[in-house]
C-alpha cells in the first residue's frame, strides 16, 4: 500500500517489506532508485523543480522522518514507523550479508567513508562490499567505477538533493543496480555523528538533539522548516 502526500507517493512499508522490494529489484538487473522523504525533503520540493520531478518519478519512496509519518497518518495513511538509515543499517547490512548481495558505498568524505568501510568489514565479515568511493570524485569516475565493480546495491550518501540527482543521472546512463539515497548514512555507520539519547528518540525529539549539535546549519531546517511543512500539509499546499 502507498499514500500520496504533496504529490509524492510514499510506501506504507515495514522494514521487511522494504527488504523484499530491494531483493526483488536486484533480481531485475535494471537501474532502480529507492528514495526517502523527511520534512527537509518535502520542503525542498517547493524550492527545486528538478528535485520534485525526480521524486515524483522515482521507483519507490519510503518514509525516513517522524514528521512526515505523523502528517501522512493524519491525512489517512498507515505508515507504521519511520525507516531511518541511522537505525535501519543495523538490520539491512546483516540482511545483505545473508542474501549475499553485492554492495557499494558512495558518498561522504574520504576519512568518514574509510571509517565506515572498516567498521562494516569488522562487524559483518561476510558482507560482500565490492567497493567504495567518496562523494568528491567526478561523475565520470563514479560512473566508470560502478560499471567496473558491478554492484547490485549502491548506498549513496551525498545529502539532498545532490544524491538524488546523481542517482537519476546514473540511471539515465544505464548504470544497473539498486540505488539507495542515504544522506548522512556514513556519518552514522562510522560513528562520526553521535545519536540522540534513547529517551529523546522515544519522545520524537531526535531533531532537537541534532539542532543542538549543529544550530547554525540546522536552525532554518528545523525552526522554520518544520512549522512551514505542517502549515503546507494543513493547507494542502503541493509544489
Amino acid at each position: 500500500m502507498s499514500f500520496e502526500l504533496m504529490k509524492i507517493k510514499i510506501e506504507e512499508w515495514k522494514i521487511s517489506e522494504l527488504h523484499d522490494y530491494i531483493s526483488s529489484s536486484v533480481e531485475k538487473k535494471v537501474p532502480v532508485d529507492i528514495l526517502n522523504v523527511n520534512i527537509h525533503a518535502m520542503n525542498l520540493l517547493h524550492k527545486d523543480k528538478d528535485f520534485f520531478e525526480l521524486m515524483k518519478s522515482s521507483d519507490c519512496v519510503f518514509c525516513d522522518g517522524e514528521g512526515v509519518r505523523i502528517a501522512a497518518n493524519f491525512k489517512g495513511a498507515n505508515i507504521p514507523y519511520k525507516i531511518t538509515y541511522a537505525d535501519w543499517m543495523n538490520q539491512f547490512l546483516p540482511y545483505c550479508e545473508q542474501k549475499k548481495h553485492r554492495l557499494f558505498f558512495l558518498g561522504s568524505d574520504a576519512d568518514t567513508l574509510k571509517l565506515s568501510v572498516n567498521k562494516v568489514k569488522q562487524d559483518y565479515s561476510k558482507l560482500n562490499l565490492v567497493g567504495s568511493l567518496d562523494g568528491f570524485q567526478s561523475y565520470e569516475k563514479i560512473k566508470k567505477t560502478l560499471l567496473e565493480k558491478k554492484p547490485e546495491i549502491i548506498i549513496v550518501g551525498m545529502g539532498m538533493p545532490l544524491q538524488e540527482k546523481v542517482i537519476r543521472k546514473l540511471k539515465l546512463d544505464h548504470v544497473c543496480g539498486v540505488f539507495l539515497s542515504g544522506g548522512a548514512v556514513f556519518d552514522y555507520v562510522s560513528g562520526s555523528v553521535k545519536r540522540a539519547p534513547k529517551w529523546m528518540i522515544i519522545l520524537k525529539l531526535e531533531w532537537l538533539f541534532r539542532l543542538f549539535q549543529n544550530p547554525k546549519r540546522l536552525f532554518y531546517r528545523y525552526i522554520i522548516g518544520n512549522p512551514l511543512f505542517y502549515l503546507r500539509v494543513i493547507l494542502n499546499k503541493a509544489p
